[in-house]
């Protein structure tokens, strides 16, 4: 099967460009996209070339380019699509088939004509075998061995791809001797046309000498239809052919190959294709949709390339048969077989998950119970039925081996039915049941749930700090020395003990060489909780700092905007205090700053070389995110003999006092900048974030600079 995918579309690629001029990391991203479209016209190679108020021009000349880039499509996904469909809330109150199953006052019974799922039905459903018809599974696999039954390898069939078409396949359907009337698209191979499509398509490809005079399929509200050769869709239990279906086609696709019954004619011939995962029971559903399978009705089953790769390898094992051989019926079904018990062994570890959850709620729900039988819930118990459901990537993904000692758990428990589940755990052998959350996750994806319900996350109410210019402060300017005045300067990088970022170092390693005052760092009056990480939302940006070499040694103090205005007169007239502007450099497509000569307070100040050390100490506690140059980023490399940690930071060597690091500040950084500064914004295409995320540069990174 051959699939045709038409990019994004123009609304999707708007609706991308939209927000991405709304981002901060608009043009380093826009590169990116770029970078590997050789043919796109060089107007187009900036983004300030860009309108997309010009839709015409857009959709004409830009977007043909932008379509198919892999840059663009994962921007639109990860900044669009999963932003929105990816939800999770912090807790979730979930119910499964064992709800249904339970016990009650009055028997459920239900039917299933096969009986490969019974291992995993709750242990509250038992199924009952009667002997009458315990024949019946080894009926359908005789008849299905059959003589009259055979199998269609698509790998030698004429055609150019691995994959079919819809259209392929119908060609060859039409070929086939015998006659084939019947399509029973089980194997979800079908899925570039819709039902109707289909059946215009076959109807077109057979001849009307044949007899053929209609064709009937579900259509989009699950009913059974009939197309003519005239074009006429209607029910096909109020048309003429209800009662001539010898003179139809049929099509059933992969939804709709279980409890359909269709009296078809005894000599009728069905195509049964074959998919991934495909299990035993699906297959003989499907195959039985041939009601007279073994008594002249017959299937032939289209092989696809990667299933006959399957199953060949599957017969490397038996000693009775070679690779080399044909493949046979036979083989089809030891496949469908063990694709039965691989599934089975992958439902495990949900159906036991739902067990524990079900167990455990059962027993909060009996505890309701009051002697006079009605039930009462308070809030403490109400909350013992709600389940962790956020989790971060790390949790969710990480490798942390929780499956033994949840099975533990289950053995030593006193309710019986906990117990049975790590009984039948034993049974299967070695699962991984930590995968639930995963095939539960990507159920999520697959089918988002249409409800929304939206939850702003706001920062927490807090009261305003009043401006006020410390005496040190004042001290400072007029004299350019820092005086021991308590609660004027604290060391920089100390803002961060009440926020997240404190999690990930401990603060009192970060060297200390760059101030702040006490008015820059302080913005609201801390809350009475411990958890300081509401501070994340409300520290200040660095826009003006002061340098002095009065003492001998360069200072450098970062000061709020508040006395930036309050003490210019003052530094405007001091000889030993010069007043900076300063902007972290945020684009790529700007110049640096930080060499703090752009505006300066007094004008004619004498210049003074201020130590690299304060200016990248600066840039870090400001969240610059690209250097000056690829000489400024290889400066200083790591030596000979150094021990690099798998995020680039450079171990301590014993006995080394360059560095006041004992552990990585990497995690530490990635919080400041990525968490706080950037607000979860992603900075990975940046300078910086590249860094921290364990790469290195290339000159490449910074062609273009300014």
């Amino acid at each position: 099967m051959s699939y045709y995918y038409g990019g994004l579309t123009d609304d999707e690629l708007f609706l991308s460009l939209s927000h991405l001029l709304k981002s901060d990391q608009a043009d380093g991203e826009y590169q990116s996209w770029v970078q590997s479209i050789e043919k796109l016209p060089e107007a187009f190679r900036q983004l300030q070339g860009v309108n997309i108020t010009d839709r015409q021009l857009c959709i004409n000349q830009l977007f043909p380019h932008l379509r198919y880039g892999k840059g663009v499509i994962d921007y639109f996904l990860s900044k669009i699509v999963f932003t929105k469909e990816m939800k999770e809330f912090p807790h979730k109150l979930s119910a499964s088939g064992w709800d249904l199953g339970r016990v009650k006052k009055l028997p459920a019974t239900g039917f299933s004509g096969t009986n490969d799922s019974q291992h995993v039905l709750p242990l509250t459903v038992k199924q009952l075998d009667l002997p009458a018809q315990k024949h019946t599974n080894a009926l359908v696999l005789n008849n299905l061995m059959r003589p009259e039954n055979s199998v269609t390898l698509l790998s030698t069939q004429d055609s150019h791809s691995a994959v079919w078409s819809a259209m392929q396949l119908l060609e060859l359907t039409v070929k086939m001797n015998p006659e084939i009337r019947v399509i029973l698209d089980v194997g979800a191979q079908i899925i570039d046309l819709s039902n109707i499509d289909v059946a215009k398509a076959w109807l077109n490809l057979v001849q009307v000498k044949q007899g053929i005079q209609a064709v009937v399929f579900c259509d989009d509200e699950d009913e059974l239809s009939v197309l003519d050769r005239q074009g006429h869709i209607e029910r096909l239990q109020t048309s003429p052919f209800a009662k001539h279906l010898d003179s139809c086609l049929v099509f059933l696709d992969e939804a709709h190959t279980r409890g359909i019954d269709l009296r078809l004619p005894q000599s009728y011939r069905a195509a049964v294709t074959l998919g991934a995962n495909l299990v035993k029971d699906r297959l003989v559903q499907a195959c039985m949709r041939m009601r007279e399978l073994g008594r002249g009705q017959s299937v032939v089953f289209y092989v696809p390339e990667e299933i006959e790769t399957k199953i060949r390898a599957l017969r490397t094992g038996n000693s009775d048969s070679t690779v080399d051989e044909p493949i046979a019926v036979l083989d089809v079904l030891a496949w469908s077989i063990s694709e039965t018990w691989i599934d089975i062994r992958r439902s495990f570890p949900i159906w036991a998950t739902q067990g524990n959850t079900f167990a455990r709620q059962h027993e909060y729900w009996e505890s309701m119970c009051q002697p006079d039988g009605k039930k009462e819930i308070n809030k403490e118990l109400a909350e013992k039925f709600l389940e962790e459901e956020a989790q971060t990537l790390e949790q969710r993904y990480g490798l942390q081996p929780r499956g033994s000692s949840f099975i533990d758990g289950l053995a030593q428990s006193q309710n019986p039915m906990l117990r049975e589940i790590s009984q039948r755990y034993s049974e299967f052998g070695n699962i991984d049941l930590d995968s639930s959350s995963l095939h539960e996750e990507q159920e999520r994806e697959l089918a988002p749930e249409v409800e929304e319900e939206r939850q702003k996350e706001r920062a927490k109410p807090a009261e305003p700090l009043r401006h006020k210019v410390h005496p040190g402060v004042l001290a400072f300017v007029r004299t350019g020395v820092i005086k021991h005045a308590r609660g004027a300067f604290r060391s920089s990088f100390k803002l961060f003990e009440k926020t997240s970022a404190a999690a990930e170092l401990r603060i009192a390693q970060w060297p200390s060489g760059l101030l702040i005052t006490n008015d820059f760092a302080l913005t609201v009056k801390p809350e009475g909780s411990p958890d300081y990480s509401y501070m994340d939302d409300f520290l200040r940006s660095v826009q003006w700092i002061l340098t002095s070499s009065a003492a001998g040694e360069m200072v450098m103090v970062v000061i709020s905007p508040y006395e930036a205005n309050e003490l210019r007169d003052e530094i405007a007239k001091s000889q030993v205090v010069v007043r900076h502007l300063y902007g972290a450099r945020q684009n790529q497509g700007t110049a640096p700053i930080d060499s703090l000569d752009l505006y300066t307070l007094p004008g004619g100040a004498p210049r003074h070389e201020i130590p690299k050390k304060l200016i990248i100490e600066l840039n870090l506690f400001a969240g610059q995110l690209y250097f000056r140059s690829f000489q400024e980023y290889t400066e200083k490399a790591a030596e000979e003999g150094q021990e690099i940690a798998p995020d680039g930071f450079i171990r301590r060597a014993k006995g080394d006092k360059t560095c006041d690091f004992t552990v990585s500040p990497v995690k530490f950084l990635k919080a400041i900048i990525g968490r706080i500064r950037f607000n979860c914004e992603g900075i990975e295409k940046t300078h910086l974030g590249k860094i921290l995320e364990g790469a290195l540069l290339t000159e490449d990174d910074f062609r273009g600079e300014l």
